[in-house]
């Protein structure tokens, strides 16, 4: 593995534990703020984070060009982003967490099945193994008994994995064409003018809620939004879109972490055993091979 690469999903990586902590934010601003309501204080200060170091960046000397290609490119991804994380978010108020967690990164088997059924795409048989592994590893993880009867939120979190999907696909088409900064940006301001406008038209927008919600929307905005995102936008530059969508289904690992040490949730045996089948997945789809089949 060449040096871009490594970075790279360090980067992917790094990106997943930021959104895995997120879900924490989430799950305490569920009862505070609406979904439509979190989506655009979000993804207002997600923009706002990156087009502050945009500016910084220029002082210094760098050109970041917002032409007419990467606006249209932000707002391709920004579509992806606003359908993808409102259905997961209002989706998780019907079901519960774990299932909610589990059917959202469903999008790392459904990114070489789209890849191969539109793209034309061949996969090897290890990234298709790595897959299985990683589905196994995210039920253990996810799921602590029996499998509940499918209810409206599970079909909602299900829609929005396929949506997060077609974002991984729509990231790996622009992101190679323009800067991710300027991407990411767009995209957020994007999704947090849409979120605007559906949460004065469906919920009850209260400065005072906003307010008592400050800290997970904070962290959701600036780290989740701000740099996670723009994580995964860099790291994809040099990353296969299947591996990349593996790489960043570690965000249910990291999710199970964060609530242990914020929620004083406790693992179970089998929920260790999802750990360990999905860093196995990992490790097994970063592995060289002697000849390539995807690039």
């Amino acid at each position: 593995m060449n040096k871009k690469k490594l970075i790279a999903n360090g980067q992917l990586i790094l990106a997943s534990a930021i959104w895995g902590f997120a879900f924490v934010a989430q799950r305490v601003s569920m009862g505070i703020v609406g979904p439509f309501t979190f989506g655009a204080t979000r993804y207002m200060l997600g923009a706002l984070t990156l087009y502050m170091l945009i500016l910084v960046l220029r002082s210094k000397g760098q050109e970041y060009v917002i032409d007419k290609g990467a606006v249209k490119g932000g707002i391709a991804c920004g579509v992806f982003l606003f359908c993808g994380s409102s259905l997961q978010q209002i989706g998780l108020v019907y079901t519960t967490a774990s299932k909610g967690g589990f059917i959202t990164t469903l999008y790392i088997i459904i990114v070489p099945v789209l890849a191969g059924i539109f793209f034309r795409k061949k996969i090897s048989l290890k990234v298709w193994v790595g897959v299985i592994l990683a589905i196994m590893g995210l039920y253990l993880l996810s799921f602590s008994g029996a499998v509940e009867d499918i209810n409206i939120g599970d079909v909602l979190v299900f829609g929005g994995s396929f949506l997060w999907a077609g974002h991984i696909f729509a990231i790996d088409h622009y992101v190679n064409k323009y800067e991710p900064l300027v991407l990411s940006m767009v995209q957020f301001m994007f999704a947090s003018v849409v979120s605007g406008v559906m949460a004065l038209i469906l919920e009850t927008v209260e400065i005072t809620a906003i307010l008592s919600a400050a800290v997970p929307i904070l962290y959701a905005g600036v780290l989740s939004a701000g740099v996670g995102f723009t994580l995964q936008m860099m790291g994809q530059r040099h990353t296969d879109p299947t591996i990349a969508s593996m790489i960043l289904s570690l965000e249910a690992v990291f999710g199970a972490v964060g609530g242990f040490l914020l929620l004083n949730e406790r693992m179970t045996a089998r929920e260790l055993i999802g750990f360990v089948l999905i860093f196995a997945a990992i490790i097994l789809a970063q592995l060289p091979e002697k000849k390539r089949e995807f690039e």
